[in-house]
């Protein structure tokens, strides 16, 4: 049986990835996490994010999409990434 793909993680992963490009760009949280996408959990999701509860962070980490931030043990450097591309 072949590996499923995406895994979910994968999913959580792209989510947040998707909160640090509409940062990034300066676009409003609400254009990406509109109300008919994300299994009607777009405002929980922008809730989250915006309290720092960046839910998939590990992943992005390990990804190495953000690095552990050296002056802060325990935080990284998201929401600025360190690459775009996987």
């Amino acid at each position: 049986m072949p590996e499923q793909w995406p895994k979910p993680g994968d999913e959580l992963g792209a989510i947040l990835w998707s909160y640090a490009a509409l940062l990034h760009l300066e676009i409003p949280a609400r254009v990406v996490f509109h109300p008919d996408g994300y299994k009607g959990d777009a405002d929980w999701l922008i809730e989250q994010f915006e309290n720092k509860n960046y839910i998939g962070l590990p992943l992005l980490t390990w990804m190495g999409f953000c690095k552990n931030d050296e002056n802060q043990p325990g935080a990284t450097t998201f929401p600025k990434l360190e690459k775009w591309l996987r």
